[in-house]
């Protein structure tokens, strides 16, 4: 079954906004209060610089009270973790289903990133908010950093494997598979980030600017490994 998405308001807010008084009692409403503050939490973290976005305003802007916030979530860092490891673990899934059911390893390869750079363009504001913060307005002292969580070294570890099934094809490794597969996630999460930051320009279409991006690494990658 897809999760769902909170829709959008008229006010362009993501998030339902409860009915006045209204009060989460059955686990359902509880986990529904909880994505609605994600939701709004995403949405304004992308949008304004996350310092600046208390989660008292996160509050006012779902619709509930100061306090009830603070019944999901510790601080502000708490709640933006939860939104990274939300979004990540949702698209390294359809990630990992993809790779699956395709059995050439090339196109395997150029299946999932291909798919991730579709996911992250239809989604920017998820993207912002994983991958474009500053180092300081994600890490707190004392809790272990986003890059090292479970979820992050799931979708490392998917990657890698691309990498690892491609090259074991080949009569010998044309480069290091650490090597290779932090070039083929910086290029094509850089062509993602480079279009959004810079909107204003008129670009080609991203999703060929990947294709091309692949095709030339792996065509290097097959030539080298000769």
């Amino acid at each position: 079954m897809k999760s769902r998405r909170p829709a959008k308001p008229d006010n362009g807010i993501p998030g339902k906004r409860p009915a006045p008084g209204a009060r989460a009692r059955t686990d359902q409403q509880k986990k529904d209060v909880r994505e609605n503050l994600i939701a709004v939490g995403r949405h304004l973290f992308a949008i304004d610089d996350p310092s600046g976005v208390s989660l008292r305003r996160i509050a006012a802007e779902s619709g509930y009270s100061p306090g009830t916030i603070y019944q999901y979530f510790r601080d502000q860092h708490d709640l933006f973790i939860a939104i990274r490891e939300q979004d990540m673990s949702r698209v390294v899934t359809s990630l990992e289903r993809i790779g699956q059911r395709t059995p050439d390893p090339v196109q395997r390869l150029r299946s999932v990133f291909l798919a991730a750079v579709r996911h992250w363009l239809k989604y920017p504001e998820e993207f912002r908010v994983l991958f474009s913060m500053r180092p300081e307005q994600s890490i707190k002292a004392g809790r272990p950093p986003f890059g090292r969580s479970a979820v992050v070294v799931r979708s490392y570890e998917l990657y890698r494997k691309l990498v690892d099934d491609l090259f074991a094809t080949y009569p010998s490794p044309p480069c290091s598979p650490r090597l290779a597969t932090d070039t083929v996630i910086a290029a094509t999460h850089g062509i993602v980030a480079f279009t959004l930051h810079t909107h204003t320009l008129e670009w080609s279409n991203q999703i060929r600017m990947a294709e091309e991006v692949l095709d030339a690494l792996i065509s290097t990658w097959s030539r080298n490994s000769r």
